[in-house]
């Protein structure tokens, strides 16, 4: 749109639209209502620099969601192991919960009330490394007759229904310990714990 992405007013303007936004639905704004014209007040930025950036509101708010899954990403995944030579990553709880403690306003609007589509990204960045982790370990395609699609649906639902409860309650354990507690339960440690037999399929 005639603005590079890595210039440096394009940065500082995308900060304060994103900043703003965020602003407003810590005061209670509709994600769904709020307008182009309350952004750039909010933001102090006019609506020619909005329109530079953006198509529109909607436009805005896909790239804010992108760009929030990206870099959660980037802070969680790494690639510390190998098989063969060959690399695989990984999902650093401890990274994750660091990174969504440190912007705790931002991921507690995302993660809260079903916010659909951010899940929606999120999960399909987590396939996509959990796939190459299967392609490179030989991890198959079904653990004990269950679908891997389904494991990660699980356990990736769980880690963020828990991010979501964790911040709603004002992140009372370190996020140290969360991530010890969830990579222990997505390990199995479930299987001994004494709520096991209280989930059933009958």
């Amino acid at each position: 749109m005639g603005v590079e992405r890595n210039d440096t007013r394009y940065r500082k303007s995308r900060e304060k639209l994103v900043n703003a936004l965020f602003e407003l639905l810590e005061k209670g704004a509709d994600v769904n209502t709020l307008s182009v014209a309350e952004l750039v007040a909010q933001a102090h930025v006019t609506r020619t620099t909005f329109y530079l950036h953006y198509e529109d509101r909607a436009d805005f708010y896909d790239s804010v969601l992108h760009m929030m899954v990206d870099d959660l990403y980037r802070a969680a995944i790494t690639e510390g192991y190998s098989v063969n030579g060959n690399s695989f990553p990984v999902l650093d709880l401890t990274a994750a919960f660091g990174f969504v403690a440190a912007h705790a306003k931002e991921y507690h609007y995302l993660l809260k009330d079903g916010q659909r589509l951010f899940d929606r990204k999120l999960l399909s960045n987590l396939y996509a490394a959990v796939e190459r982790y299967c392609e490179v370990t030989g991890v198959p395609p079904r653990i004990s007759e269950v679908p891997i699609d389904l494991i990660i649906e699980y356990e990736v639902m769980a880690i963020v229904g828990t991010a979501a409860h964790w911040l709603e309650e004002g992140m009372v354990y370190s996020p140290r310990y969360v991530a010890k507690t969830l990579a222990m339960l997505c390990q199995g440690g479930a299987q001994t714990a004494t709520l096991a037999d209280f989930f059933v399929a009958r």
